[in-house]
């Protein structure tokens, strides 16, 4: 735990692999370790350190464009460390980089969903969803229909789910087929 916080403050001084290692592993084992020992005060400091970490890491080694997979585990550390304003700060500087990157978009509405911003969650939601590949167009599917679910439109929601699963087919192989086992289950709920 020592080894993991002494890096996180010594970024700089670490090469790229171990950085990229510990930005998008090593922080949750960092608060895994303080909930083991009863330390949850702890928790949310070692999200917002892993954040700051990997924001630092991703400006040494490219920018964002560059480091498009680092987006979803930013956003997540800041949510993970209580600040979705930080977050959405990111995510807003993430969009004028990597306009072509669908999980920044979905990343997005996501966050205006918790902020009660429904409408303009459906906008950048489906903005992920045309940018999306086949196989990702579920994921966007979900936010789509957890807007229409938020809203009261349970029918609509209901549709968006169905069509997506209609659009994998009745035998899905491979990783369509984890995805269509998870619309089954949203179907279900």
């Amino acid at each position: 735990m020592g080894t993991i916080e002494n890096r996180l403050k010594n970024i700089n001084n670490e090469d790229e692999k171990t950085v990229r290692i510990l930005t998008s592993q090593h922080i949750d084992l960092l608060a895994e370790a303080y909930k083991a020992m009863g330390k949850n005060s702890n928790v949310p400091s070692a999200y917002k350190r892993g954040a700051a970490a990997s924001e630092k890491m991703v400006k040494r080694f490219g920018g964002i464009a560059k480091n498009t997979h680092m987006i979803t585990t930013i956003v997540y550390y800041y949510t993970n460390a209580g600040n979705p304003v930080a977050a959405r700060k990111f995510l807003e500087e993430s969009m004028a980089e990597a306009k072509d990157y669908w999980p920044v978009y979905s990343n997005y509405a996501k966050i205006l969903i918790s902020n009660g911003e429904l409408d303009k969650a459906m906008k950048y939601a489906k903005k992920a969803y045309q940018l999306a590949e086949d196989i990702a167009k579920p994921k966007v599917a979900f936010v789509i229909a957890d807007i229409l679910i938020t809203k009261g439109e349970i029918d609509a929601a209901m549709k968006v789910l169905k069509d997506e699963q209609a659009a994998i087919g009745a035998n899905p192989a491979g990783r369509a087929k984890s995805i269509a086992k998870q619309l089954n289950d949203r179907i279900k709920e």
